[in-house]
């Protein structure tokens, strides 16, 4: 190799070298000679007319096209993207709040017909009545469930009959002719009630 070349080489390897090292550099989509040789591809620009490793080779051309995007550049894209989808998912549940909202009023529309009303206001006051009505009903079915384990457990003692007067008995007897003295349902047992001789 002649000193002339092996200066030419010395100064091309110094200016790839320059160009690698400068903060101004730019990384680029690679040309194709270094996407052969697998080698990054940097300009000192976007408007440089060829990379280092073209300039370090002494090849006359060089076919990059632009600049590749940055960390900053994907982290910047990357916020938009999820931007984006945040603000899909916010227009999802509002359209899923709206047709739940339709709905609602369809049904409305339905029991305004059912009952014969013709506004909102007069409906509300029909649902106010019906639950007020629902309310009550409930209230006494918790009432009469509350009295039902007395009932059930009720019986008379037949000693508590036995100041009752002799016509008491008699009435009783022309209630329930097959049944005398004193009624098995008061008392929870069958059989003869007492002697008419005890009330003399």
């Amino acid at each position: 190799m002649s000193s002339d070349k092996s200066v030419k080489h010395l100064q091309r390897i110094a200016l790839a070298l320059k160009i690698e090292r400068s903060i101004l550099a730019e990384e680029m989509a690679p040309c194709n000679f270094c996407l052969r040789s697998k080698r990054r591809c940097i300009a000192a620009s976007a408007s440089a007319s060829r990379c280092s490793e073209c300039i370090r080779h002494g090849r006359s051309s060089c076919d990059f096209q632009q600049k590749l995007p940055t960390m900053s550049d994907w982290a910047s894209i990357d916020r938009q993207r999820k931007k984006l989808r945040d603000e899909r998912k916010e227009t999802m549940a509002k359209l899923m709040r709206l047709s739940k909202m339709e709905e609602a009023l369809d049904e409305r529309e339905q029991k305004m017909v059912e009952l014969g009303v013709s506004t909102l206001e007069e409906l509300d006051a029909k649902e106010a009545e019906e639950r007020a009505r629902t309310a009550r009903l409930e209230q006494s079915a918790a009432n009469l469930g509350e009295a039902s384990p007395f009932l059930d457990d009720f019986i008379l003692d037949p000693e508590a009959l036995s100041g009752l007067p002799e016509s008491f008995w008699n009435g009783m007897a022309s209630a329930e002719p097959s049944s005398p003295g004193p009624p098995g349902f008061l008392t929870g047992t069958v059989g003869p009630g007492p002697d008419s001789s005890s009330f003399a």
